[in-house]
């Protein structure tokens, strides 16, 4: 990561958005990610932007958020395929992250790359939302929209990644202006906190509880298993999976696996799996 005497001047920064399926990572999947690599200055040095297909509809509610259609993400890459390319994106971990409300778009980038068995990056992490309230406080809102507007910085396309991340990187080099005693990392560490990816994650890699114990194993070894889930889109009816990862989310434990019935990663709630089994082993 950033060594703390690294000059604000020195650093090169990527600014980063994800547009998703819904609010919350356990249940929503991602369907865009963009990024933009850019110096103190503001020159902008690679952008990345990727639609991903999420494997499942995007709601109506989440379409009128980010105006990404079922249509504009089926035949995309699928999140297995991206996210390896988004982590090579980030590059040294002396680069330095921002993003606008960290929070929300490291949470679902943790799940995957916990779902996916990837390592988590080490780069430090600003949030423009907090650092708006440390150099304007009073502000009535905080919103990636609004603080634009308060700071005069014209905005393109809203509510696609890209866009917003780049008026996240416009929005970040105008608050820095207004800080003007802010020279190296340790001096914006001290104006707001960074986060990094391990240590934000809301989301965890949880235990299995009592009578789960096989889906570590199962898990370990990729074995598939046979369940019946209550309260899916199937009914009761059997299905196999290959489970992925068991997850703990605002005290709810979840099972991220593969479905074979419907050829797509999915999340369960454990509480909701009445019964399951070891499917056997393909010869």
């Amino acid at each position: 990561m950033a060594t703390p005497e690294l000059r604000i001047d020195k650093a090169n920064f990527i600014a980063f958005d994800t547009e998703t399926t819904g609010l919350y990572p356990v249940s929503a999947r991602l369907v865009e990610i963009g990024a933009t690599r850019y110096t103190a200055g503001g020159d902008e040095i690679a952008v990345f932007e990727q639609l991903i297909d999420p494997e499942s509809d995007i709601p109506p509610e989440a379409q009128q958020v980010n105006h990404i259609t079922d249509q504009m993400v089926r035949g995309q890459p699928t999140v297995e395929a991206v996210m390896p390319r988004f982590i090579d994106f980030l590059g040294s971990p002396d680069t330095v992250l921002v993003a606008q409300n960290a929070p929300f778009d490291v949470g679902f980038i943790g799940v995957d790359l916990i779902r996916l068995g990837l390592t988590f990056p080490t780069h430090l992490i600003f949030d423009t939302k907090l650092l708006a309230q440390a150099v304007m406080p009073l502000l009535p809102s905080y919103s990636l929209v609004n603080l634009a507007t308060m700071l005069g910085i014209s905005m393109g396309q809203k509510h696609r990644a890209l866009a917003d991340a780049r008026l996240t990187r416009d929005v970040f080099l105008t608050l820095l202006e207004k800080a003007p005693n802010v020279k190296t990392i340790a001096d914006l560490g001290n104006l707001t906190k960074p986060i990094v990816f391990e240590s934000s994650r809301s989301i965890y890699e949880a235990k299995p509880p009592v009578g789960f114990e096989d889906l570590a194993a199962a898990i370990r070894d990729r074995h598939r298993i046979v369940m019946v889930y209550e309260g899916g889109t199937k009914g009761e009816e059997p299905r196999e999976i290959t489970p992925r990862a068991i997850l703990g989310y605002g005290g709810t434990v979840y099972l991220a696996a593969f479905c074979h019935t419907d050829a797509r990663e999915k999340v369960y709630r454990l509480d909701r799996i009445k019964s399951y089994h070891l499917a056997p082993r393909s010869r």
